[in-house]
């Protein structure tokens, strides 16, 4: 369900292949140069694309023009597959590789919230495709994060100070050895769903991307 304070535009249902399986995705052209791929939340717990802070990513990068292409993971929604199985980051390579093909854009965002996070950080994305990563409460009590290889790709983690499946103190404790810690961006009052916060996400993202531009 889109928010009051959100209204995603000119957005298209796509099918694109990941493995032997067909995914869906919602596609939408921007203005701008820029594009992103956004990954949903753990579909065991109802995640999905329509997901409240996937909704709140998808319409902060519209609002500086960036094409966006947001997907259900394998079983969820009208994709193909078996939900949970473990391959997800095959499905985000795919979800990078369909919005290339679908805009002739290479994705130059890679955004995820908890379970997409997660996802994210463990595609092979390191090749053509190297886009910066936006992290939204990476799930480090539950799952094992690894943030080694994207480090120096992350422009942003964003999460609430009452959220108990990404707890600040062992966020900290797996960023500070990487040099990681001055990207962690604190919403107050905010917990793992951000619900009620979702304007706040919209504004810490949009000033991130607007202050730090990738440059040309």
């Amino acid at each position: 369900m889109v928010l009051p304070m959100m209204r995603i535009y000119n957005e298209k249902k796509v099918f694109f292949p990941s493995g032997p399986y067909l995914l869906e995705g919602l596609l939408a052209q921007g203005t701008g140069t820029d594009a992103a791929v956004i990954s949903h939340p753990h579909p065991a717990y109802g995640g999905s694309m329509l997901n409240n802070v996937v909704e709140a990513l998808v319409f902060a990068l519209q609002q500086v023009g960036m094409t966006t292409l947001r997907f259900n993971f394998r079983g969820v929604g009208a994709s193909q597959g078996t939900p949970a199985s473990g391959d997800e980051p095959q499905d985000v390579n795919a979800a990078l590789n369909a919005l290339y093909q679908q805009t002739d854009r290479p994705a130059t965002y890679l955004a995820g919230y908890s379970f997409g996070a997660w996802a994210n950080l463990t595609a092979d994305w390191t090749g053509k495709q190297s886009p910066r990563q936006i992290l939204v409460a990476p799930p480090v009590a539950v799952m094992p994060v690894d943030f080694v290889a994207a480090k120096d790709r992350i422009l942003l983690i964003a999460v609430g100070d009452r959220d108990d499946f990404c707890p600040l103190p062992q966020l900290s404790a797996a960023l500070t050895p990487l040099g990681l810690g001055d990207k962690v961006l604190v919403i107050p009052g905010a917990d793992h769903f951000f619900s009620g916060a979702e304007n706040d996400l919209i504004s810490l993202i949009k000033e991130a991307v607007i202050n730090s531009p990738i440059p040309d």
